[in-house]
């Protein structure tokens, strides 16, 4: 069984000549080529989720699909845009769920009667209208799309749920997403559609991402130590490519001691301030690092705007993104489980932490 599998990836690679200078592994290869009508790519962090989406539509092209019966979904706008440029194919439909909802209500609707849903925009509820609507204009016409990728699916909610259910109903899906991720329990998504996906869709197919691209093997094992503890999540065996990178544990009298430790940590590194980034779980554990970052007049930015600047950011904030250096305010317990949290949702969100770092962890806590 395990020749013939070895066989037809082989021929897979001879067949894959849309784009030569990729090289994916088995998994990758496995995902990008499968038929299956319906199909969950289990991606964890750093085994190469977007190259997947990327390459899968490639090979759609390849087959002779037609790029206006594509539609890609993405979480964030940065994603989107992200998506488009590896693509480079403008009649593909790469969007957020929020965006291709606004798009269908003004084809099919006009503007005047998304005015209401603009207005509402100031208030939050903008967002969810512009779904509900969507949802119930598909479900009276047939949408030109034949194939749907989804990207970050762990963090979908009921009603992107339903959407996406109307959308591929008779069509082809195709979502990739990491359950461990999933840190989104406050707006509303919901494990359950990736943890029971086959319960959704019974006749999918999963395909597993097993081979970890950036972050050092001690790091991967100690962000697993911690992941390992929920239950409620798809038990995963990923190899880490990369050689053991350099964790650092610190220890501060207060926060003020921290920061300057901290900072006088940053000035030494060789690593350009750009692939620094200092993560906290809340706003507020970092207020003493700011200030003394501007009286230091060290580069920063809390919002990636500033090129050349250390990345100040919540743990939620730094999801989908990587850094050679990561310092993590608060590595502890009692940081990543306040009360009336979800246990299992801290844990993952400690998770997305730690797995930022590409070269260089620094555990940070304080005695008060």
């Amino acid at each position: 069984m395990k020749e013939e599998l070895l066989k037809k990836i082989e021929e897979l690679k001879e067949l894959f000549t849309i784009r030569p200078k990729t090289t994916m592994d088995t998994g990758q290869l496995e995902a990008v080529w499968d038929k299956s009508k319906t199909t969950l790519v289990l991606a964890g962090a750093g085994t190469g989720k977007t190259t997947v989406i990327a390459e899968k539509i490639q090979s759609l092209l390849g087959q002779g699909v037609d790029p206006d019966k594509i539609l890609a979904i993405t979480y964030t706008k940065k994603a989107a845009l992200e998506m488009e440029k590896r693509v480079q194919n403008k009649n593909i439909s790469i969007s957020t769920i929020h965006s291709f909802c606004f798009r269908l209500l003004r084809e099919c609707e006009g503007k005047e009667s998304l005015a209401d849903i603009i207005a509402k925009f100031s208030t939050g509820k903008g967002f969810d209208e512009l779904i509900t609507r969507a949802i119930k204009l598909l479900k009276t016409l047939e949408t030109r799309f034949e194939y749907i990728l989804v990207d970050e699916y762990q963090d979908i909610d009921s009603d992107q749920h339903k959407l996406i259910q109307i959308l591929a109903k008779g069509h082809n899906l195709f979502v990739v997403g990491d359950d461990d991720q999933n840190i989104y329990g406050f707006r509303g998504s919901k494990i359950k559609y990736i943890t029971k996906f086959q319960d959704y869709y019974p006749k999918s197919t999963t395909v597993n991402l097993t081979h970890n691209y950036r972050v050092p093997s001690n790091i991967f094992k100690i962000a697993n130590e911690v992941i390992s503890k929920n239950k409620k999540r798809i038990p995963k065996e990923i190899k880490t490519m990369k050689k053991d990178g350099t964790i650092t544990k610190l220890s501060f009298l207060n926060e003020w001691k921290e920061a300057e430790g901290i900072i006088a940590e940053i000035k030494s590194l060789e690593s350009p301030l750009e692939e620094v980034a200092v993560l906290y779980r809340h706003h507020k554990r970092a207020e003493v690092i700011k200030v003394l970052a501007q009286m230091h007049e060290l580069p920063h930015s809390t919002d990636r705007k500033v090129k050349k600047g250390v990345s100040f950011l919540t743990c939620h904030s730094a999801k989908g993104l990587e850094f050679d250096t990561v310092f993590l305010l608060d590595n502890h317990k009692k940081s990543f489980t306040k009360k009336n949290n979800d246990e299992e949702e801290e844990r993952r969100v400690q998770y997305v932490a730690l797995t930022r770092a590409k070269e260089r962890l620094y555990l940070s806590s304080t005695n008060c």
